[in-house]
């Protein structure tokens, strides 16, 4: 268009009034919907709908324990993708390991074309463990929903394709998926790649195509593939994908926990008196020393009795219930506990992480804690 076009001014006008509706439109994802406890961020914004219009994407947990995905559509709703133990097909658990804040940073893994028709998902991570991670990918439609988009094939660890598993360990594979390389928005031209190699390099990649229609997929090739394990080119990532998310800090200000803080209460008799007096000063949950040094329990949520938490701890080191991993991963349908890596031990003082069982109800965490020197 050439400078002297009548019809620029009033072409770049519409623009202008375009984009100001956007942003008049878009809400902020944590304000609607809101529960007690909430523990509700905005994480990342993407061009999701549009190339112009920004989403806002939110990460809320609440104390159900539920974690969720909410995005402010252009329509200025929000969208929203809720999780909780077993709702999915491989029973993931509550979104990445680690505390809260952890969980909530790192529930939003990409947000990326899986699916090759020009237009990102959702990836989000439902449950990690020892030796694989389970995700769900999300498609923002046109009816201001999230919508599930199904895994090319079933795994081992899951009785659907509702859940994307991915390897984290040569035992046997390693297990990732590739992005197709983009091409013309709204067709699919190049394959999604799940790839598949075992601890010398040598595995298998099959590529798949994507029916938006009826949203199948297509196996379309599958080559031999040979990879130099270690070389720090070849990313090993659940999603070897490019992700159009800008992160969102966390700050001071968010909380983080969605349980309200409570002061534990104890009995002690008062000296001039044989009446007992209730105090509010916590006495701290004591465990067995850990190679030479104090070690105390520290709840993270949840409600639970010292004594049980001590019972607990026991019943795990002392179960002949055959450990899972690198971190020992127990459970007896009650409890479910781990031992953190030498690795974590030294960041953090960890010794032993314990939760309620996915089985179990109410939902509970605590950590067995070794006293600084």
């Amino acid at each position: 268009m050439s400078a002297d076009d009548p019809n620029a001014g009033e072409s770049t006008s519409s623009a202008d009034a375009e984009n100001a509706s956007n942003a008049s439109t878009a809400v902020d994802p944590c304000s609607v919907a809101s529960v007690p406890g909430q523990m509700c961020r905005t994480v990342a914004s993407a061009p999701i709908e549009h190339a112009d219009f920004t989403n806002q994407i939110a990460v809320s947990i609440n104390t159900s324990p539920t974690i969720e995905v909410r995005v402010a559509t252009k329509a200025g709703g929000v969208a929203t993708h809720q999780v909780y133990p077993t709702s999915t097909s491989g029973g993931g658990g509550l979104g990445p390991t680690g505390d809260f804040p952890s969980k909530q940073d790192h529930f939003l893994t990409s947000v990326s074309d899986v699916t090759g028709d020009g237009v990102p998902e959702i990836i989000v991570q439902t449950g990690q463990f020892a030796d694989h991670s389970e995700y769900q990918v999300l498609r923002l439609g046109e009816n201001g929903t999230l919508a599930v988009v199904n895994a090319p094939t079933y795994n081992k660890w899951t009785t659907g394709n509702d859940v994307w598993a991915t390897y984290n360990t040569t035992d046997p594979d390693i297990g990732f998926f590739r992005c197709p390389k983009p091409g013309q928005p709204g067709v699919t031209t190049n394959p999604l790649q799940s790839i598949n190699v075992n601890d010398d390099g040598r595995g298998t990649r099959v590529d798949y195509l994507h029916d938006h229609k009826s949203g199948a997929w297509t196996q379309v090739a599958q080559e031999p593939v040979t990879m130099q394990m270690g070389v720090s080119t070849e990313p090993f990532r659940a999603f070897d994908c490019t992700d159009v998310a800008t992160r969102t800090d966390r700050t001071p200000e968010d909380k983080n926990t969605p349980f309200t803080p409570e002061t534990a209460t104890s009995t002690v008799a008062a000296p001039s008196t044989s009446e007992a007096q209730t105090s509010t000063v916590a006495e701290p949950c004591t465990f067995d020393p850990y190679r030479g040094r104090a070690t105390t329990i520290s709840f993270d949520s949840g409600h639970l009795d010292c004594a049980d938490a001590q019972r607990i701890a026991h019943e795990y080191q002392t179960s002949d219930i055959p450990p899972g991993g690198n971190a020992a991963h127990r459970d007896n349908g009650e409890w479910h506990c781990s031992s953190p890596t030498a690795g974590e031990n030294e960041r953090t003082g960890r010794i032993m992480s314990c939760s309620a069982s996915g089985e179990a109800s109410p939902s509970w965490h605590f950590y067995v804690v070794v006293e600084p020197r």
